[in-house]
């Protein structure tokens, strides 16, 4: 059955990334203090998603979108990711990719396509720049280079969709 609410609230985030030539945008659990537990203006995670448990990171792309948690919420996430169209991916579990890694494997596989003659133009990761720290950057930095990806940092992803946010 289709989340109807999530599937609309990724559509317009979808709208907002073709506007801004953005490919991926990466929305993690945090807020501009790196704080364990998020205030409700910051749960954009959850708005766009559905899961509500207190870790997570989202990666929502043109055609497809990820969430990442951890074992504790295994369960929780399956039960609020159903209708979504949000693939639940379970970090720590033998064979499932970190968020960058499967971002890697994203951005590699759309460069080279524009290797062989596809239109051409630079691959973008999104993200909220006071919500990824220094640490998380450079790791995304570290698998993506190589693929000339530039990073979107100026970007709420709720801004002008979140109409009613906290």
């Amino acid at each position: 059955m289709e989340n109807s609410k999530i599937t609309s609230r990724l559509s317009l985030l979808r709208e907002k990334m073709s506007r801004l030539g953005i490919d991926y945008f990466l929305i993690p659990t945090a807020d501009f203090h790196n704080s364990e537990y998020v205030a409700p203006y910051f749960q954009t995670r959850a708005y766009f998603c559905g899961f509500t448990g207190s870790n997570g990171t989202l990666v929502v792309g043109m055609e497809e979108a990820g969430l990442w948690t951890d074992g504790r919420y295994f369960i929780q996430a399956e039960k609020e990711l159903q209708g979504t169209g949000v693939d639940l991916y379970r970090e720590g579990e033998e064979g499932v990719p970190t968020a960058a890694q499967w971002l890697a494997d994203r951005f590699g596989r759309a460069a080279k396509a524009q290797d062989n003659g596809e239109k051409s133009r630079a691959l973008a990761l999104g993200f909220d720049g006071r919500c990824v720290n220094v640490a998380q950057k450079r790791q995304f930095q570290k698998k993506l280079s190589a693929f000339g990806v530039r990073f979107v940092t100026d970007t709420d992803p709720a801004e002008g969709i979140w109409t009613d946010r906290p």
